[in-house]
């Protein structure tokens, strides 16, 4: 038992760690936060179906958010640049914020 309460813990700190490249921000960018880490866990558990990345679980997360916010641009740092998915991304360089988009 002391086993898995020592997994649960570094599993939660890997998840911590992790949604420190995802700073929190306006209200899809905080919703992407709030799926992100349970969606993590769930991913590093024992009963996961399928191991995925972070980065997977990232661009899962953030296709989520896209449903509701069709315009939105995570704010990322770290390994979820190579998504291409971030506002920050070169790739992403010409489109506009969701807080751009929603002052139009």
């Amino acid at each position: 038992m002391l086993a898995d309460i020592s997994k649960a813990k570094k599993m939660r700190e890997i998840v911590k760690k992790e949604l420190e490249d995802v700073p929190k921000g306006n209200a899809p960018q905080n919703e992407l936060r709030m799926f992100y880490a349970p969606m993590r866990l769930h991913s590093l558990g024992r009963k996961a179906e399928n191991v995925k990345t972070k980065e997977e679980v990232f661009k899962e997360c953030v296709e989520k958010i896209r449903e509701y916010y069709p315009n939105f641009i995570p704010e990322c740092r770290g390994d979820f640049l190579k998504t291409d998915l971030c506002g920050c991304s070169s790739l992403q360089s010409n489109r506009k914020t969701y807080k751009e988009v929603n002052k139009e």
